[in-house]
């Protein structure tokens, strides 16, 4: 299954620590269903389009190289990460919250940092004209200043 995943943009600020980039695709996979289960054995495995999808994306955030160009990034910050789906097709019929796994599991791969680090989410999905050639995920990683551990001792 070809995606045709490919970056239109990506951009960084080292002061406020984030990084932005935009992909485009022919269309975004309705993960909907991003599990199968072999009824034999109750294996639980990823479908194949869900496994494309996450590698596709993979190549194109290491082709960016985020972590070279952004030096805060390291596996003892936490983050807030933004992800804004716009798609031309199927706009009702694919869940925002189903979309949001896969891709967050490859951008923290990518980055090498266990994404149980993210304390903030920021989800939103657009819709297009039909008549676009493409869809867009604009991706939007940076260090959280949210006091996550405020009611900790209290």
């Amino acid at each position: 299954m070809s995606l045709d995943l490919a970056v239109e943009s990506f951009k960084y600020d080292n002061d406020e620590c984030w990084f932005e980039m935009m992909v485009k695709c022919k269309e975004f996979p309705s993960v909907n269903n991003m599990y199968g289960v072999n009824t034999r054995s109750r294996v639980v495995y990823t479908l194949d389009h869900v496994h494309h999808f996450k590698m596709q994306l993979k190549d194109q955030i290491v082709f960016t190289d985020p972590k070279d160009h952004c030096p805060w990034i390291a596996t003892n910050q936490v983050y807030y990460l933004a992800l804004i789906f716009m798609l031309k097709h199927g706009f009702w019929r694919r869940d925002l919250d189903n979309m949001i796994k896969s891709t967050q599991d490859a951008i923290f791969q990518c980055l090498g940092i266990n994404d149980a680090r993210i304390i903030e989410l920021h989800n939103y999905k657009n819709e297009l004209s039909s008549d676009s050639p493409s869809e867009y995920l604009i991706i939007k990683v940076g260090l959280s200043n949210y006091q996550y551990n405020k009611f900790k001792n209290g």
